[in-house]
């Protein structure tokens, strides 16, 4: 055998450590091209400004390359340091897709389903695993004082991730088990004493029925219950069943069952800390370099939280400024078309075996108790065991039975023909009993809201996977449809998400019509959704025949695309600069103000609405906030002389806050007509350079300056 390096000189080869240079080097696949744009800017940032930080975010959308970003970025620093590094999945099929990648382009990678190997304990090779590796009670990584060092960690879909870490602390036990039974009897007290007929429903094992221990109760009674669960995992006859959770968790938690809460179930109990205690973890928390990917439509606030990461790191993610829309969505809402469009009419349809279909149909459903509907269709349930060989059909072309993915559909990638049809059915919820109690309690809150449009984010995304992708995306069940059309909980959703929610309402609306004209319904939405499908060009260009108008007005195609896009943009613009400025408004009164905040009050002059809304609270003060108003309907005065009348009748004085009067002649008739009956109800009106002069004296915060020197700033950075 020849020796090359003999042959070239005793200088060792240098290995590149510019991520961009690595890539030329790499054995890869003859169709693997060169880096696209999105990849050479990350890279390019991250190589000269940023590799030597602790924790990085890189937010990049789906389709753009994130995995091969994250392997480079590993590679580069296993060529600088040759120390330990490994690449996190939040499951096995991630690490399966993220390993043939690496395979692809050449990465030299080592698995593991035992001992961690040798050549990532050398700094030789990286480590693709999944975070359960890691993360668990008796990890391979040890625990504390003995974790092994590792140098530089990445973790692909961090949210997902940090689910995985939090059932790396939670102990569920199933009803069927002894220590189930033993748990419920110490706290039967403590339980019936919340609700007899609760209770009751526990007792014959309703897994939607759920109960937390009272905090008291669980302090006084702790040590029982870890002699319970110790009992549990140093029992044989238990260990079985009990191995896959209390066996890996309990080394992490017998230790502070005190700071833990319970969460009872009809089906099972849940025990987890209020805080999981992450530095347990040594090779996490000692590591020099974490990078963690994100989708750019995820809320990382939870990473605070999650993993610990610092306020600046969330605020500073890593992104490629010139990320552009990411395929075409068609988003419909049957139920909304038409009331016999309902769930049990979509899943009788779309859940047929079809022979011959050329394309993919996939339903996400929120739990396997809600896939008995479609399988007795002849749609196909992907579970844990069998979610390889079901993708792996899509990918063959097998398009004739329905698949049906449950519950956590984190990193499945579902591109092009293999998913052109795409059933979102029902609310997603989460598995963990402890979050669907918190979530049953506060329904309405911000947390909540954000979490659900999070997964909602994550399963709309699986389907569309790069720029000139595209699917129907079906919307069914009632609380799903409900949060998508709330505008409250919809702005939690992207902008793109919510642009395209928008545009289903309107064919909704638009396919109503045509219903009402005599059309079939179910003909309707298979109608609309073949539009899609066969590429129709009215719907790729939204009915642009109005076009021909601009031609004769000598306005070219081209420029009419233009106005359109444009016209499109400041319609979106023009609604949230409103919203923008009123929440920053809002937030100067918080700050101030801190017990302020929306409420509500009974409407006590009609039936409709039921309720009125106060934007702002500020003691006594009722402040309706608006960045303009510039409605001409003469219905509007009498519902707003309605709304001040309950807003005095709730013993509050109406305030109206309004930063930009309108032009047209009309509408300042109008609110000149607001001003005259806020003034005769004892209110105030403040307008124009009053509105901001009165935040100002109210709050201290000289608001229009603020925003008058951000926008100078901004107008610097682009130059115009």
């Amino acid at each position: 055998m020849v020796d090359f390096k003999k042959r070239l000189g005793a200088k060792q080869i240098q290995k590149p450590v510019d991520p961009i240079a690595l890539y030329e080097t790499l054995d890869r696949a003859s169709d693997k091209g060169p880096l696209r744009p999105a990849q050479l800017a990350i890279l390019k940032t991250w190589h000269e400004q940023r590799r030597n930080e602790k924790d990085i975010i890189l937010k990049l959308h789906t389709g753009q390359g994130k995995t091969l970003i994250g392997l480079l970025m590993l590679q580069s620093k296993l060529n600088e340091l040759s120390e330990p590094t490994v690449y996190l999945c939040p499951n096995n099929f991630l690490i399966e897709q993220t390993c043939h990648q690496a395979k692809q382009f050449g990465i030299r990678y080592c698995t593991t389903d035992g001992a961690l190997p040798d050549e990532f304990l050398n700094g030789k090779t990286l480590l693709i695993t999944s975070v359960q590796k890691m993360f668990n009670g008796r990890t391979k990584f040890q625990l504390g004082q003995q974790a092994m060092p590792v140098s530089n960690i990445l973790m692909d879909d961090a949210h997902a991730c940090i689910d995985a870490i939090r059932d790396a602390f939670s102990i569920r036990i199933e009803s069927e088990s002894s220590a189930y039974q033993r748990i419920f009897q110490l706290f039967t007290q403590a339980l019936t004493d919340q609700g007899a007929g609760t209770f009751a429903d526990l007792k014959i094992g309703n897994p939607d029925c759920l109960l937390p221990i009272p905090y008291w109760d669980w302090q006084e009674k702790h040590s029982e219950v870890i002699k319970i669960l110790s009992d549990t995992v140093n029992t044989e006859s238990e260990k079985k069943t009990n191995k896959a959770n209390i066996w890996f968790v309990w080394p992490l938690l017998k230790d502070m069952i005190q700071q833990c809460q319970c969460v009872v179930s009809g089906h099972a109990l849940e025990i987890a800390p209020y805080l999981p205690p992450l530095d347990v973890f040594g090779s996490f928390c000692k590591a020099k370099h974490r990078v963690y990917m994100s989708a750019t439509v995820t809320n990382d606030a939870f990473l605070v939280k999650g993993l610990r990461l610092s306020v600046e790191t969330i605020m500073n993610p890593l992104t490629y400024k010139e990320e552009r829309w990411s395929g075409e969505k068609m988003i419909l809402i049957p139920s909304l078309i038409h009331e016999s469009l309902d769930r049990s009419s979509v899943v009788n349809d779309f859940g047929r075996v079809r022979t011959g279909r050329d394309h993919g149909v996939v339903v996400l459903s929120p739990s396997f108790r809600m896939t008995a509907d479609w399988e007795k269709c002849g749609a196909e349930i992907a579970k844990k065991d069998s979610i390889a060989l079901r993708i792996e059909q899509l990918r063959q072309s097998q398009f004739d039975h329905p698949i049906v993915i449950v519950n956590r559909y984190d990193g499945i990638d579902l591109p092009d023909s293999m998913c052109r049809v795409l059933v979102f059915d029902s609310m997603p919820f989460s598995e963990n009993l402890i979050d669907r109690y918190e979530e049953d309690c506060r329904a309405t809150s911000e947390i909540t809201a954000i979490r659900s449009a999070r997964t909602i984010e994550q399963g709309l995304g699986r389907s569309v996977r790069g720029e000139k992708d595209y699917c129907t995306i079906i919307l069914i069940g009632s609380e799903l449809v409900k949060f998508v059309r709330n505008q409250a909980s919809r702005k939690h959703l992207s902008s793109q998400t919510r642009v395209q929610v928008e545009i289903g309402l309107e064919i909704a609306d638009m396919a109503e019509q045509e219903i009402k004209k005599g059309g079939a319904p179910l003909e309707a939405l298979h109608n609309l959704v073949n539009q899609c499908l066969s590429r129709d060009e009215g719907w790729k260009e939204d009915d642009r025949s109005h076009v021909l108008i601009y031609q004769v007005l000598g306005i070219s195609k081209d420029e009419g695309k233009l106005i359109d896009v444009y016209q499109n943009k400041g319609r979106f613009l023009y609604k949230y600069a409103g919203s923008f400025l009123e929440e920053a408004a809002k937030l100067c009164f918080k700050a101030r103000f801190p017990d302020s905040g929306s409420v509500r009050v009974p409407n006590t002059h009609g039936k409709k609405p039921k309720l009125f809304g106060v934007d702002c609270l500020v003691g006594s003060d009722a402040l309706e906030i608006k960045w303009r108003d510039a409605t001409t309907d003469g219905d509007h005065i009498t519902k707003e002389h309605t709304r001040m009348q309950a807003v005095r009748d709730a013993g509050y004085k109406p305030v109206r806050v309004m930063f930009y009067y309108p032009n047209r002649d009309q509408a300042i008739r109008i609110q000149k007509t607001l001003e005259s009956l806020y003034k005769s109800v004892q209110g105030e009106y403040h307008y124009a350079d009053a509105a901001w002069s009165y935040v100002k004296r109210r709050t201290g915060v000289d608001l229009l300056g603020i925003l008058k020197d951000l926008a100078a700033e901004r107008t610097a950075q682009h130059g115009q």
